[in-house]
């Protein structure tokens, strides 16, 4: 064994080490001459030297293109393997042009991302691509961005209100022809409730004025303050508006609160059965419920009132009415309405508008601000009717089985 083992490494060493550091030469000269193609997909291409008042269509604020290209490298098989998209990109000197050219994409284009990728010792050759490029108008407009109702659910105990502003400015610079067509668009900006936890608004403080203590605010943090506009930037772009640092999503907090006025009834007659169903012939039968004061029909019993707050209830509480439309049907049908609701809306808008400003004496708001903050308070006023609700006990909302029969209408709530 012995011998065997002498006779391979001992025996002649001098011979067999030239053999073998020769063997490794040539071995590492072949690997390293070995020529490779490769295809890369998704190439990005960058452009320097805009023009001023010129752009292109699709670049983004980087200044790279939103569409990528295709490239056949040839070069190294060791490193030409390795080499991905994401370790270059193709850059486009426009300098010297005005409105457009086309240019062939060469190895001298190519600039590395990768610090260790070298790539005049790497890439032998790029088979030429030829690419066109266009050069535009480059405008600066103010973009409206409207707030849309939420996504999502909010939060355990509370229920949305409105957003304010619901509509902002945001500055794009960008090709004429996509910044003008963004500009009679506009873009929308959809918040998600889900984002928000009960904690949150839990400990926000309420406003206490006027009764609007179940009326909860929550400004919204500057990162939800974005857009995304894929066509300008392929990040979200932050709404530059003064206003944008004001705007908040409104909850109500889900309180019942103590209704203890009759409502009147009212009959509607149409025109087209008034021959036989009319105030002459038909009236409302009194019951439990049921009472005439100063010979006006009303419900008169123990109610809770569901969707607003204490404020709006004492703007409203005199103002509604149950209308029951009468019909040749054994049931008829019902709705809780809100009467002169006009003069009301105004009432409320007054009553909250400089609350909700809280402006000292002689500090004025733009008439466009002033504008949008009367829009949403006439907003709020509708949709705070469209959630009210009449309710018997927390988990009951008013029901009435209203029946006609021998001329007497029979208003009976359910239990």
């Amino acid at each position: 064994m012995k011998s065997l083992l002498r006779k391979l490494f001992i025996d002649n060493w001098q011979r067999k080490l030239l053999a073998f550091t020769l063997a490794l030469i040539t071995w590492i000269f072949v690997n390293n001459s070995l020529v490779f193609t490769k295809t890369l997909t998704d190439v990005p291409v960058k452009i320097a030297n805009l023009p001023e008042g010129k752009t292109i269509k699709g670049i983004k604020t980087d200044n790279f293109l939103g569409n990528t290209i295709i490239l056949i490298l040839t070069g190294n098989k060791k490193t030409i393997e390795k080499i991905t998209s994401k370790d270059l990109y193709v850059l486009i000197d426009v300098k010297d042009s005005d409105d457009g050219f086309t240019t062939i994409i060469t190895k001298d284009n190519l600039v590395a991302l990768n610090p260790n990728l070298k790539i005049k010792k790497a890439i032998k050759a790029v088979k030429p691509v030829e690419i066109s490029i266009e050069l535009t108008t480059l405008i600066t407009e103010k973009i409206p961005v409207f707030l849309e109702d939420p996504n999502g659910e909010a939060p355990n105990g509370y229920d949305f209100l409105n957003i304010w502003p619901y509509q902002l400015y945001i500055t794009i610079s960008g090709p004429e022809e996509i910044v003008k067509k963004l500009k009679t668009k506009g873009i929308d900006l959809t918040l998600d409730l889900n984002s928000i936890t009960e904690e949150e608004l839990n400990t926000i403080t309420s406003e206490t004025k006027n009764g609007k203590k179940n009326i909860v605010s929550y400004y919204i943090p500057t990162s939800w303050k974005k857009v995304y506009i894929p066509e300008i930037s392929s990040s979200l772009i932050e709404i530059d508006d003064p206003l944008a640092k004001l705007i908040r999503i409104d909850f109500i907090k889900q309180v019942f609160l103590p209704f203890d006025f009759p409502i009147p009834i009212s009959l509607f007659f149409p025109i087209n059965t008034s021959e036989t169903l009319n105030p002459s012939t038909i009236s409302v039968e009194e019951k439990e419920y049921i009472k005439k004061i100063n010979g006006i029909d009303v419900l008169d019993m123990p109610l809770f009132v569901d969707g607003i707050n204490e404020q709006y209830l004492n703007i409203i509480k005199d103002r509604i009415q149950i209308q029951i439309l009468v019909e040749n049907n054994n049931k008829l049908k019902w709705t809780v309405e809100l009467v002169d609701s006009y003069s009301l809306e105004n009432t409320y808008v007054n009553a909250n508008f400089n609350n909700q400003y809280n402006l000292p004496t002689g500090n004025y708001r733009s008439e466009a601000e002033i504008k949008l903050k009367k829009h949403l308070l006439q907003f709020r006023f509708r949709r705070l009717f469209k959630k009210f609700k009449l309710c018997t006990s927390k988990d009951n909302q008013l029901d009435l089985d209203i029946t006609l029969k021998d001329g007497k209408i029979s208003v009976v709530p359910k239990k």
